[in-house]
């Protein structure tokens, strides 16, 4: 598992968070006097600087009495300023009575929101572990900037600081689910992703050309049937239909040679061959009707 912790120092800036608290605590008591400023010499000065302090404590009881009404809306903004989370009844009470608050912590959630679909996103190992290191360093810079600015107060700094560990814990909190989906690892390394590309594109280039292969052996063949088709008449021949005779020999004693060669010689003699038994004359039937003796 990826430490991302360590990448946005949430363990020092816990620490400051809670030193600046305790510094405020402790100038809020000088201010009311709890800290001589001074030692008195005398009794009676001693007596003075004591009433002095007492009405000052007393001020200050007063004081803090109003700022502290509400004791749960202190406890929640000191939950906040160490990094935790509130419970879904703290963040109603927070919505009701410190509205500005609250819609930062809502924008914080979204920001939450979006690291995880940005997650969701990455192809490899790398690139979720780079989105990880640019959303500590966002983080990062903001502490860098508000401890580098001397205008900007220490309860002010405690809240701003407060708000950064807030969210590089809600980013541990969302690496850390989408790690135990599976999805993280899942994911190949930059290295395995190169490699399946050109796997990819040297399968794709070897299918391409066993393609083209078969598409031109296919045109090939289409161009030999047609050149023997227009080599052999009797590939048009109808079904049924006789073959033709391939020299003069067949051609000569074909059944449609042998009729026209029997016409011929019909046409020559100029009769057509009629023989009648009648008696033992023999008769001949001329074009005509005519009948002709052959003994006369």
């Amino acid at each position: 598992m990826i430490d991302f912790s360590s990448l946005g120092g949430m363990g020092r800036l816990g620490s400051y968070t809670k030193e600046l608290s305790m510094k405020q605590k402790w100038e809020k008591k000088q201010k009311s006097g709890n800290v001589l400023e001074k030692e008195y010499k005398t009794e009676a000065g001693r007596a003075m600087a004591a009433k002095k302090n007492a009405e000052r404590a007393l001020m200050e009881q007063y004081r803090e009495s109003k700022e502290n009404e509400d004791t749960k809306l202190s406890e929640i903004h000191n939950k906040l300023n160490n990094g935790s989370s509130l419970s879904p009844d703290e963040m109603d009470y927070l919505k009701k009575k410190d509205p500005q608050t609250y819609e930062k912590l809502k924008a914080e959630r979204e920001d939450a929101e979006t690291l995880k679909k940005r997650l969701e996103s990455a192809k490899t190992k790398e690139e979720a572990q780079k989105i990880m290191q640019d959303h500590a360093n966002k983080s990062m810079l903001v502490v860098k900037t508000v401890n580098g600015n001397p205008y900007i107060s220490d309860a002010d700094k405690a809240a701003l600081l407060g708000a950064e560990v807030r969210k590089l814990r809600k980013a541990e909190v969302v690496f850390e689910k989408y790690r135990e989906t599976g999805a993280y690892g899942r994911l190949p390394t930059e290295e395995e992703k190169e490699m399946a590309e050109e796997e990819l594109r040297e399968a794709e280039e070897i299918e391409l050309e066993e393609s083209t292969k078969a598409t031109e052996q296919k045109e090939k063949e289409r161009r030999e049937t047609e050149t023997e088709k227009a080599t052999d008449p009797d590939e048009d021949r109808a079904p049924g239909a006789k073959a033709r005779p391939e020299s003069v020999r067949e051609a000569e004693h074909t059944e449609e040679a042998e009729k026209v060669k029997r016409a011929k010689t019909k046409k020559k003699l100029g009769a057509i061959y009629e023989e009648e038994a009648s008696g033992s004359d023999l008769h001949f039937r001329n074009i005509s009707g005519r009948e002709v003796d052959i003994h006369a």
